[in-house]
């Protein structure tokens, strides 16, 4: 597998492509700044309203155009809504539903086009909400103490690296050839974020990330001729365990949350350096209602009955969707994205791989690994039950292709 061998979409947007990139950048737009305290600043519950029956329509058009997909698009389709409809009135999260529509009526769009959009929309809006911060516009967040801490306008301290993160792995998901110097300014970017967020699992995974990235990008041929080609079993076998990638994560957290010994130095120890996520894990796990379709949670009540009175929260994806979302909606997200990974790497698309590698690694700390607010590789499940392929070359493309190459050799 190879970053320089993924293909490109360069096709003329449609109007229906278009249209979608539209009403998803508007509700993008309104769910980025809802992350802020810029909203204070209009009347943003109103424009909500709207941007939501707009993702609504676009969902019903999209199934008539499309009605004559297949019977099994159908059932995976109706099923998915069923239970992101239930979910989100179960839970109270308002946004389940609308993220839903949108992976069903991208599911024939070009990914990175969308993903583009992501890349324009979010960090203008960290921009603003850091300049209206700074401006004392809006209030923002300053912890003090042996970390300080700045949460430049978001409504979280963590939020802006967050993000910071996420654009890091949407813009690696989309180039086909990445350069060092992309690399260093990505790198560069994230940490000027940590030094003010102080945010370390998002800089130490974008490390890690960049850090895969840049050995992908140095030993492409070897990988892809040793092993798609020359030896097919093996090639299956790395493809099993990509795409086991998700469910991997999922049972290895469920299994240091409950196997959390507080007697224990050594989880103790661990345990701090996670910044309590683990204890607070184990009590949830042990004292918390497990429900297939979700629950409301206060967590303020929650802590008051289980916690220590003053603070509880299950920072781990994994687990808080279980908790919240239901058991259901958790299946059938990591059954997305494992389908996501096995046909990402069918495709050679190292970038997708190794975003979501990203966003899965980042689940273990925090809850925003299918939250289409902070990032849109959740819209990639749409992506893989697409019914037709986006991706495609032009003339002038392989062209260019091929003077790159050139230029490289000499």
């Amino acid at each position: 597998m190879n970053i320089g061998h993924e293909e490109i979409d360069i096709k003329k947007t449609s109007w229906e492509e278009m249209l979608f990139l539209v009403v998803f950048g508007a509700w993008l737009l309104i769910l980025n700044f809802s992350l802020t305290n810029v909203t204070k600043l209009f009347p943003y519950k109103k424009l909500l309203l709207c941007v939501n029956y707009a993702v609504f329509f676009l969902l019903v058009f999209h199934l008539i155009r499309n009605r004559h997909m297949k019977l099994s698009n159908w059932v995976w389709i109706i099923v998915f809504l069923l239970v992101s409809l239930i979910s989100g009135r179960e839970s109270g999260v308002v946004y389940i539903f609308p993220t839903t529509a949108l992976i069903v009526a991208g599911r024939n769009m070009d990914y990175k086009k969308v993903f583009r959009v992501y890349i324009a929309i979010a960090p203008c809006v960290l921009t603003l909400a850091a300049f209206c911060a700074n401006r004392k516009m809006i209030p923002s967040t300053i912890i003090e103490g042996e970390r300080q801490r700045y949460a430049l306008g978001y409504t979280y301290v963590s939020f802006a690296s967050h993000i910071v993160l996420f654009v890091t792995l949407s813009y690696i998901a989309i180039r086909k050839r990445i350069h060092i110097w992309e690399l260093a300014i990505l790198g560069i970017a994230n940490y000027v974020i940590y030094q003010f967020t102080d945010t370390r699992v998002s800089f130490y995974i974008a490390v890690l990330i960049l850090g895969l990235t840049l050995i992908c990008r140095t030993i492409p041929e070897y990988m892809d001729k040793k092993i798609t080609i020359r030896n097919q079993k093996v090639s299956r076998v790395f493809q099993v365990m990509f795409a086991a990638v998700p469910g991997t994560i999922c049972i290895v957290s469920y299994l240091l949350h409950w196997f959390y010994d507080e007697n224990s130095q050594l989880w103790v120890m661990l345990n701090n350096w996670l910044s309590t996520r683990l204890a607070l894990g184990h009590q949830a796990l042990l004292h918390m209602q497990h429900t297939l379709f979700g629950q409301e949670i206060v967590w303020k009540e929650v802590a008051k009955a289980i916690g220590d009175g003053n603070y509880f929260y299950v920072d781990n994806f994994y687990m808080h969707y279980e908790l919240k979302q239901g058991i259901i909606y958790l299946l059938l997200i990591l059954i997305g994205y494992t389908c996501v990974m096995w046909k990402a790497y069918e495709k050679k698309n190292v970038g997708i791989i190794l975003g979501m590698i990203g966003i899965l690694l980042f689940g273990i700390m925090d809850p925003e690994t299918a939250d289409l607010r902070f990032q849109p590789f959740v819209l990639l499940i749409g992506w893989m039950m697409g019914d037709e392929e986006n991706e495609t070359k032009s003339v002038d493309k392989v062209v260019e292709d091929a003077k790159d190459r050139v230029v490289e050799v000499q």
